[in-house]
């Protein structure tokens, strides 16, 4: 493609980058796509964890701790040396979305290739690992995980396939099937005795159907199709991804090698709590602010540069407006989860939760501002920014975490604001038409309604003890309601801009499914 003529299968595709009219068309209907991407993957995404959630809570009363523990390690693992060798294949896929079927075989054989490799040597080492982890029972989990990841890396192109073609419904099913057939392996397992390889082979499980679902909705020649293998192409990708890979590296590091510093820093029982509290936080983040964020990469990349401050800007405030509000009230009613639903030798993990709500306000944020600086090609920003943060954790659980567990899940929250904070400092300093004001502007709204969901949880949870109601499922229940219902109105009065422009997206998602153009 060196003569600039447009790929195999894209001629007469609109251009979103011209001026006229129907660039500006093309925009709007990047923006409808995105609406209705986002709320795909979101209400599929959602319901799925939704049910994974269940299960998470519902597993505790069949595994102790130090199990899910060594599980958790193993899967740390396989998941670092799957992440090591990758190679920014994915990021570029994505951001040059008129690359040709050649570049796209280009990135299978490589990532396919190097990821068996690496897979298999991690599987021959899992004595050794187990010796310098101090979990013996990591080499019967080692060698199912790594076959499980590889059946996940070879998913992995045909999945940004779907993504770099807008696709976000096909790919939305095929992970929201894939979480489903993981709980409900998980939990039967589980119940059936099966210990740590009931998580194991619930994995296997999940990979499968999730590289069923991508591979089976594309033809394969769009992945698959022999090219011959060019240096000069794989100089390309690495020139790009090579930064965006390492930057992902140091984000990996960042939000799991915290589970190895607390394993030693604690004991595995320990750790296997903090891990399902992670988790059980991370919800809200992980199903609708990264739902959002890869969305925004693939629609961001079709923009023109001038269109995008204004996309990036309202994506932050309508996450906002959605996100906030879960994480805190998780936060809020975590205690009451913890107590009431738990099993009974995970006591630490509402305390923990609570703390690490914080978690779930930043990390979309932060991914919102990652996919904005790759779309305008500044990888090596990414880089940085990913490598400051891995720092700061490691270096906040090492002095602040010492001071107890719950010390260590405040470092947590702490390190990932911060590099939140910075990213958007960047992109005001970067990025022309983009301020940290405005950004500030489009957060706080619905950060303020949020005080008073807060404080009709405590509210209520306190009224309840007084009335000689402990915790329990009415607590529990009492507390949720009272959080929604008052955020709904606190939202409406402080943040009422944000709620129309939440209803008037979801309205243009409408439209474009019944055949009327988006608004402007």
């Amino acid at each position: 493609m060196t003569n600039g003529a447009p790929p195999p299968g894209r001629q007469g595709a609109p251009d979103p980058t011209r001026s006229d009219g129907s660039g500006a068309e093309a925009a709007a209907d990047v923006r409808a796509k995105a609406a209705h991407g986002a709320g795909w993957t979101i209400a599929l995404g959602t319901a799925a964890r939704g049910l994974g959630l269940v299960g998470s809570v519902a597993i505790t009363h069949f595994l102790h701790p130090a199990v899910m523990g060594e599980v958790a390690a193993a899967v740390v693992v396989v998941l670092t040396v799957n992440q090591f060798s990758t190679w920014g294949t994915g990021q570029y896929l994505i951001a040059h979305p008129r690359e040709g079927r050649d570049v796209v075989f280009h990135a299978t054989v490589l990532h396919v290739g190097i990821g068996a490799a690496a897979l298999a040597l991690t599987a021959l080492l899992a004595h050794p690992l187990a010796a310098w982890l101090h979990a013996p029972s990591l080499p019967r989990y080692l060698a199912w995980l790594a076959f499980a990841v590889f059946l996940d890396r070879v998913a992995y192109v045909p999945e940004r396939v779907l993504t770099r073609t807008l696709q976000f419904k096909r790919l939305a099913v095929a992970r929201a099937s894939s979480e489903i057939a993981y709980t409900a392996l998980a939990l039967g397992l589980a119940w059936a005795g099966a210990g740590g390889m009931a998580i194991v082979l619930a994995n296997v499980a999940r990979f499968g159907v999730k590289l069923l679902g991508c591979a089976g909705s594309i033809a394969p020649s769009a992945w698959l199709s022999p090219h011959r293998l060019s240096m000069a192409t794989y100089r390309r990708i690495f020139a790009f991804g090579g930064p965006l890979a390492v930057a992902a590296y140091a984000g990996f590091a960042a939000s799991r090698w915290d589970n190895l510093v607390i394993e030693r820093l604690f004991g595995p029982a320990l750790m296997g709590q903090y891990n399902s509290a992670y988790n059980l936080a991370d919800v809200p983040a992980d199903q609708i602010g990264e739902q959002v964020a890869e969305v925004l990469l693939p629609s961001l990349a079709t923009l023109p540069r001038a269109e995008r401050p204004h996309m990036a800007l309202s994506a932050a405030g309508i996450v906002a407006l959605v996100v906030f509000p879960v994480s805190v009230g998780l936060g809020a009613v975590a205690p009451t989860l913890g107590a009431t639903i738990l099993g009974r030798d995970w006591t630490e993990v509402g305390r923990m939760m609570s703390w690490l709500s914080a978690l779930s306000l930043a990390r979309p944020l932060s991914w919102q501002a990652a996919a904005y600086l790759t779309a305008n090609g500044q990888p090596r920003t990414v880089l940085v920014l990913e490598v400051g943060k891995l720092a700061l954790v490691l270096a906040l659980l090492l002095t602040l975490g010492r001071l107890g567990p719950l010390w260590a899940c405040a470092a947590i929250g702490i390190a990932f604001a911060s590099h939140t904070v910075a990213a958007h400092l960047t992109l005001a300093r970067t990025e022309a038409g983009f301020t940290f004001r405005a950004w500030l502007g489009r957060i706080a709204p619905p950060a303020l309604a949020c005080a008073p969901l807060l404080l009709a949880v405590l509210g209520v949870r306190r009224a309840l003890a007084a009335a000689g109601v402990g915790p329990g499922v009415l607590g529990l229940a009492s507390e949720v309601v009272a959080g929604a219902l008052v955020y709904v109105g606190a939202a409406l009065v402080i943040a009422p801009a944000h709620a129309r422009e939440l209803i008037e997206t979801v309205r243009d998602v409408r439209r474009r499914r019944a055949g009327v153009a988006a608004r402007p």
